[in-house]
């Protein structure tokens, strides 16, 4: 990590010699971090719970369908006699 930013330390001191946008370059690894931070604050917000995905999932709804089913049945047997 140290070494990339001695590498753009290195490269914007050469760039300055010739041109004053080579100060620039320093904006390169503030950018990064918020591009890294971002795509962790996206992953975040837009990956579904495990509750929106058993909705989703068909065999997880036949699976609740024949849960209920069995719940509704008696779960004993009459005796006459």
């Amino acid at each position: 990590c140290y070494q990339d930013v001695f590498v753009v330390n290195l490269t914007c001191q050469f760039l300055v010699s010739f041109t004053n946008y080579g100060w620039y370059l320093y904006l390169v690894v503030p950018g990064y971090l918020l591009y890294q931070v971002s795509g962790y604050i996206k992953n975040w917000v837009f990956t579904p719970t495990a509750d929106e995905m058993a909705a989703d999932d068909p065999a997880a709804k036949k699976r609740q369908e024949k849960k209920e089913k069995k719940q509704e049945r008696q779960k004993f047997k009459v005796m006459r006699g």
